[in-house]
């Protein structure tokens, strides 16, 4: 499903607009009727909000491109979301950092004061 929405987007929807979108995951439901489709797409907020809303307001042609190329009983209703798990895992990752600068800092002042 991943590829297939991947294709529309890039081949498909004609959208001057629409900026770097990458289709990171989808999570389709059991009885195949919903999709979850997470992106992630360059820029700020504000360009990351309009692309999703124009993907979101794309959702139903898409769907209709799918069902052309791919042989289903049904093709799932499409959910854009912004997948934040780079984002999370970059934020977690500065942490880790953070906290590794500290506590080596903290180690050498404690050996530090044990010298004397």
């Amino acid at each position: 499903m991943r590829q297939e929405v991947s294709f529309s987007i890039m081949r498909e929807i004609k959208n001057p607009h629409l900026g770097f979108i990458t289709v990171t995951r989808c999570e389709v439901s059991s009885d195949i009727s919903f999709c979850k489709v997470y992106i992630t797409v360059l820029g700020d907020e504000k360009t990351k909000a309009e692309n999703l809303k124009l993907l979101n307001g794309a959702a139903d042609f898409i769907r209709v491109c799918i069902s052309k190329r791919v042989r289903m009983k049904h093709v799932p209703q499409l959910d854009f979301r912004i997948d934040k798990t780079i984002e999370e895992t970059q934020k977690l990752f500065e942490l880790m950092e953070k906290d590794k600068r500290e506590h080596h800092y903290g180690r050498e002042e404690t050996e530090e004061n044990d010298d004397k």
